[in-house]
């Protein structure tokens, strides 16, 4: 299977306060898997599943309260 980039774009509806309240309340398995780490829980990936993951195919990208998300430099 080739790898494929996936976007999510939020409803304009959404409150901010609820973003807000998802992240003070992550869903379990979120916190499980950032506190194992993301190299940890590749590595338990089976064999076949290794097309799944491309680490050097992403952006580096940080977010601006005015712009979004922007490139490190912007």
């Amino acid at each position: 299977m080739p790898n494929a980039r996936a976007t999510a774009t939020l409803p304009r509806t959404i409150d901010r306060e609820e973003l807000n309240q998802s992240l003070r309340h992550p869903h379990p398995e979120s916190l499980e898997m950032a506190e194992v780490g993301f190299a940890a829980w590749a590595e338990g990936l089976s064999d076949d599943a290794s097309d799944l993951i491309a680490p050097g195919a992403g952006e580096e990208v940080r977010w601006s309260a005015d712009h979004g998300w922007v490139g490190p430099e912007e």
